[in-house]
């Protein structure tokens, strides 16, 4: 798949590797969030090192709105494997999740 590069991402910082302005990763987030595409990007200020798990081929990105980086405010995860992604967000009191492979469960990667 097309994100393979990716897996060398492991412990970098999303901002410090270009992660979500990468062309790749851009649109595949603009193709799933469509109109949601700006709030997301607004609640991805601050970001906290990438977790990539080699074995399952996954990774996670977390982000905050915040500078005080307590509660995550938006997620990407990546199924390298299967090619897939989850985005999600924190609207009010409610999690708001996109995906381009419904078929497919979430992986869980502990940040």
């Amino acid at each position: 798949g097309e994100f393979g590069f990716l897996l060398d991402y492991n412990g970098q910082m999303p901002s410090d590797v270009g992660f979500l302005t990468n062309h790749v990763v851009e649109r595949r987030l603009a193709n799933i969030l469509k109109d949601s595409f700006q709030v997301f990007i607004a609640k991805a200020k601050y970001d906290r090192p990438i977790v990539v798990s080699a074995e399952d081929r996954t990774l996670a990105a977390m982000f905050f709105s915040d500078s005080d980086r307590t509660e995550p405010s938006a997620t990407i995860t990546i199924d390298v494997a299967n090619d897939a992604i989850w985005v999600d967000y924190l609207a009010e009191d409610s999690v708001i999740e996109f995906t381009d492979h419904r078929s497919l469960q979430k992986p869980g990667i502990a940040p």
